[in-house]
């Protein structure tokens, strides 16, 4: 599938049933995720999960900005799962409260996991946000995320899967992820960021275009 490229949003390449570490804004940076509009915009998201067949690893709704670890359910994209998942919270907040606009910035930034280190990463980068921004001390106080727990059985799904995410162009057939299976949390925690700069897989048709660098310092 060609990227999406356009003046306002970053470029995605579409790589199907893979796992994906999104970070997308509130509209203009503004304080929104907090109290019962955080909690609608969870509400939304499970909803939808349900509904639309994706997999929800990991989430966490900060102030002014989400994260998600999520992976789109057989014959959809990464566009077409954000579509639904930014569509969605956006109409129910505005329902929460009474008003119309734009609730999220256009478009999101975007990273494949690759191995199973890099996903657990992302997972637990993703989970410690709270913990770093100051809004709580342990990461399961953090009502807004899935550091509960909430979303183990997706992840379980998802490892059980006979096929997951490949990005390697010396095979055609369907994708694979790479690395141990060890389970999120298990034998210590990985403290880990999201890598800066801009990954790329070994030919430039499976680029992942993310400006990951300034993303990293725009979310934190």
């Amino acid at each position: 599938m060609p990227e999406i490229r356009s003046a306002r949003r970053p470029p995605h390449v579409d790589l199907g049933r893979a796992p994906y570490f999104v970070t997308s804004r509130t509209f203009e940076s503004r304080t929104l995720f907090r109290g019962a509009f955080g909690e609608a915009a969870v509400t939304r998201l499970l909803a939808d999960r349900q509904r639309y067949g994706f997999l929800l690893l990991a989430y966490a709704f900060m102030p002014d900005h989400a994260h998600f670890v999520i992976v789109p359910a057989h014959g959809h994209t990464i566009s077409t799962t954000m579509r639904v998942v930014k569509g969605g919270i956006a109409r129910q907040i505005n329902i929460a409260m009474g008003a119309k606009g734009a609730v999220w910035q256009d478009g999101f930034y975007d990273k494949v996991a690759r191995t199973m280190e890099q996903l657990n990463a992302y997972i637990e980068y993703t989970h410690r946000n709270p913990v770093v921004a100051g809004l709580v001390s342990r990461e399961a106080e953090y009502a807004l995320s899935s550091a509960d727990g909430r979303c183990m059985g997706d992840y379980e799904r998802f490892l059980n899967e006979p096929f997951v995410a490949n990005t390697s162009p010396a095979r055609a057939g369907k994708p694979t992820l790479r690395g141990e299976r060890g389970g999120v949390g298990s034998g210590g925690r990985t403290n880990i960021a999201p890598e800066s700069g801009t990954a790329r897989a070994e030919k430039p048709a499976l680029r992942v275009t993310d400006d990951d660098a300034r993303a990293k310092e725009r979310t934190r």
